[in-house]
């Protein structure tokens, strides 16, 4: 139950100190990953009943590049008809980071997801040691009581689920196209 954080650094080009400018990447043991990967992949019949055409990450078969590969055609078709298109984008920072697993495995359980699994999930990142890893050294243990980690294949599947309701209030078929890309860059 041990994890090392790996400091990824947004824009690689400009040298910075600024804490914000980092991705933190929570490398897990090779056993977890597996476990979740084949966990996520049990779940897919659950998944497709709340899975919904405009999440592009976190549910099967979809990424952030075919949002993109769509949202260009639709944005190509408007021009060729001369029709006003609209686009605007969002970056949550620190999302992974902000969000609460104390609140998120009680609405996984809700949205029905199986509690097994929701309780593995739970005591596993509760008590996973975590070691900073910066200039090839290691930090001290410690445990994020917070935040779900990017790295962990259940993650993108959460931040799809926790992102439905908003789907739900901003979509207006024919009029607004909304779509939640997720992509880690």
């Amino acid at each position: 139950k041990h994890a090392r954080s790996a400091f990824l650094q947004k824009d690689p080009t400009k040298p910075t100190f600024d804490p914000l400018d980092y991705r933190i990447l929570l490398i897990m043991s090779v056993f977890y990953r597996k476990w979740a990967a084949h966990r996520l992949w049990c779940l897919k019949e659950w998944i497709a009943l709340w899975q919904v055409e405009e999440l592009y990450a976190g549910v099967p078969g979809q990424g952030a590049e075919d949002a993109w590969y769509i949202f260009s055609t639709i944005i190509e078709h408007a021009r060729v008809k001369g029709l006003a298109v609209t686009g605007g984008v969002v970056d949550i920072t620190k999302c992974f980071d902000e969000i609460d697993r104390r609140l998120v495995c009680p609405l996984l359980i809700l949205a029905g997801m199986p509690r097994r699994i929701v309780d593995a999930y739970k005591r596993y990142h509760d008590s996973l040691r975590i070691y900073n890893s910066v200039s090839g050294g290691y930090g001290k243990p410690y445990i994020k009581p917070c935040s779900i980690p990017q790295g962990c294949p259940f993650s993108m599947m959460i931040i799809a689920l926790l992102l439905l309701p908003i789907v739900s209030l901003i979509s207006q078929p024919g009029k607004l196209i909304c779509r939640f890309l997720l992509a880690i860059v």
